[in-house]
């Protein structure tokens, strides 16, 4: 009887704690977020004047795209850095998961075919796997290059990625308490260590700060040229015909009654007579001629 007491106790135990736990997963469902270990600081001032005074057509052509490595928690609040982002006035921000990487690539092929004036950031999360650098590789089979590569890595297994050929400047940002070391793959790639955790880079406030500075120099590259919208009409059309400013003559007909005559033709102006002459005065020799 004890032991079958003590085996019913354990079972309600269990049966608590797994009812809990569904408890919990459905209010973390039904909310729909999840709880990440960093949160992101509010952005400075000075830096979010400097940000605003950039043209914002200079903004919209800067497009980033956070990859979250292996996480599905997204315990990193790498989608908190792309509010961050977009706080900043640069709107073409994106945030997926290791698995959105063919989509993504998908939109920078595009993006690149539609606007000549395009620079792209990726900003990846790595923990234990390089998403960041995924992403770039495989646009780089298209030939297209992208202009900054931010690597928040956590650096848990504690190994070298290689630098893509296709991108033109890579940061790495790893944490201070890291369990494994990490040295640069590269005399090009520049190294940012951050006083955090292992999941921390991310939401740092040096590597935010960091990150706004080369998305403004990025935008600030492009010309401050308002885009114009496109015509809802081609601008083929045919040229009007000239007008000759002198009207042809023709012969007249009974219907010239009804075309327009100025008042001046209907009343044509009399014409001017000549005063009739002064008759002229006698002279001297004419008056004694006379009498």
């Amino acid at each position: 009887m004890i032991r079958r007491a003590g085996a019913l106790a354990r079972a309600g135990r269990a049966a608590r704690l797994w009812a809990w736990g569904l408890l919990l997963a459905g209010c973390a469902a039904g909310a729909g977020c999840c709880c990440p270990l960093y949160s992101v600081h509010p952005v400075p001032e000075d830096l979010a004047e400097a940000c605003a005074c950039i043209a914002p057509c200079g903004r919209k052509h800067v497009y980033t795209f956070c990859v979250q490595s292996a996480d599905p928690l997204d315990c990193a609040n790498l989608e908190g850095v792309k509010e961050y982002v977009q706080a900043l006035g640069f709107p073409m921000t994106w945030f997926g998961h290791y698995w959105h990487i063919g989509h993504f690539c998908k939109e920078i092929v595009r993006l690149h075919q539609e606007d000549p004036d395009a620079h792209f950031v990726v900003v990846g999360f790595v923990n234990g796997a390089d998403p960041g650098g995924k992403l770039v590789d495989k646009v780089g089979a298209y030939g297209i290059c992208v202009d900054l590569l931010v690597r928040l890595d956590s650096n848990l297994l504690g190994k070298e990625s290689c630098r893509p050929a296709n991108a033109h400047k890579v940061i790495t940002v790893v944490a201070s308490d890291s369990k494994g070391k990490r040295v640069p793959a590269d005399d090009d790639e520049e190294m940012y260590v951050a006083s955090t955790g292992p999941f921390g880079p991310a939401t740092h406030s040096g590597a935010l700060e960091l990150l706004a500075r080369e998305l403004a120099r990025l935008a600030g590259s492009v010309p401050a040229v308002d885009d114009v919208p496109a015509l809802p009409f081609p601008r083929n059309e045919p040229t009007p015909r000239p007008v000759p400013t002198v009207k042809a003559k023709h012969e007249p007909d009974e219907w010239d009654f009804l075309e327009p005559v100025s008042v001046e033709r209907r009343q044509p102006l009399p014409t001017m007579v000549l005063p009739p002459a002064a008759p002229s005065q006698p002279g001297k020799d004419e008056r004694r001629a006379g009498r």
